[in-house]
């Protein structure tokens, strides 16, 4: 790991969630709605309600993200070369089928601008500042270890 900081923090949580994830008293239930979804100009209805998991939980702690890309207001950011959503690039370098058409060249220079405030944008900083011998430790996918290595 050395000196990288991000690479640290990433094993840690990486680390820490493995171990909590063993604990019989643990239950992880992922890609799951909860709750009314609201999607102008109808709502449909979730996967679960809270009062559908509050008998068998003391806690339950929901945590989420964006399902879509939401556009910033720059103009041409959905035709400028390189510009990208942080989640799709996410997504490609976690090899969601739906992102692997994305193109993303990293090779046209050595800096980067992340704009965001949340876990998606902290993620794709991850990645870009981690060096390129210890990605290629990790399960991320064939096609982005290529695209890293070369730039």
């Amino acid at each position: 790991m050395g000196n990288n900081p991000i690479a640290t923090l990433q094993t840690n949580v990486m680390h820490t969630f493995d171990e909590v994830a063993k604990n019989p008293n643990f239950s992880f239930i992922g890609n799951t709605s909860v709750g009314t979804l609201i999607n102008i100009p109808e709502a449909r209805k979730a996967d679960l309600e809270i009062s559908d998991l509050r008998p068998h939980y003391d806690a339950v702690l929901l945590a989420y993200g964006a399902h879509e890309d939401r556009l910033i207001g720059v103009p041409n950011e959905q035709s400028l070369k390189g510009v990208m959503p942080a989640r799709s690039f996410v997504g490609f370098y976690n090899g969601l089928p739906s992102e692997q058409n994305l193109e993303i060249d990293l090779s046209l220079s050595d800096t980067a601008v992340v704009i965001g405030q949340g876990n998606v944008a902290l993620d794709v900083a991850r990645i870009l500042l981690t060096p390129f011998e210890e990605l290629k430790k990790t399960d991320m996918t064939e096609k982005m270890i290529k695209i890293l290595e070369k730039s």
